[in-house]
C-alpha cells in the first residue's frame, strides 16, 4: 500500500519508501507522536471492558476501575492478526520452510534463498520487499 495511505498528512512522509515497510510505519508513527507532544495522552496495557453511548459522549469502562469519556472512538481491532496458513497440497513434502508473515522477523530467514511470497495484502508486499532486496 502507498505512503499517501498509511502516512500522517501533518508530517513529512518523503523519507518513507513509496511501499512502505511496517518498521517504517512504526517509526513515522512514533515520530508523530513525538512532534505534537502526545505521549502524555497515550496509555498502553489499558483494556476496555465496556463501551457506552450517552451523553454526547462515549463512555469506556477500563480494567483498572476506572471510566473515562470520550467524543470519538476507534476500533482497531486487528482483524487481520490471527495467523492463517491455508492447506496446501504437497505442502508436508515440501523441504524449505513455510513461514506465516508475521514469523519474518529477521532477512536472515530469506537472505541466498529461493522465495516464493502468496498473499495480497500490506504483509505481503512487505515479504516480497523484503525477499527482494536479500
Amino acid at each position: 500500500v502507498k505512503r499517501e495511505q498509511y502516512s500522517f498528512v501533518e508530517l513529512s512522509s518523503s523519507h518513507l519508501d513509496v511501499y512502505p515497510t511496517a518498521r517504517q510505519l512504526k517509526l513515522h508513527c512514533e515520530d508523530y507522536v513525538q512532534t505534537f507532544s502526545l505521549r502524555p495522552f497515550i496509555r498502553l496495557g489499558v483494556e476496555v471492558q465496556h463501551l457506552q453511548r450517552g451523553n454526547g459522549c462515549w463512555r469506556l469502562a477500563l480494567n483498572d476501575g476506572t471510566s473515562e469519556d470520550f467524543h470519538f472512538v476507534v476500533l482497531a481491532v486487528g482483524n487481520f492478526n490471527q495467523k492463517f496458513l491455508p492447506e496446501v497440497s504437497g505442502a508436508e513434502s515440501f523441504m524449505g520452510q513455510i513461514l506465516h508473515s508475521s514469523d519474518l522477523l529477521e532477512p536472515e530467514l530469506v537472505r541466498e534463498h529461493h522465495v516464493v511470497v502468496v498473499g495480497y495484502g500490506k504483509s505481503a508486499l512487505d515479504c516480497f520487499i523484503l525477499a527482494a532486496k536479500e
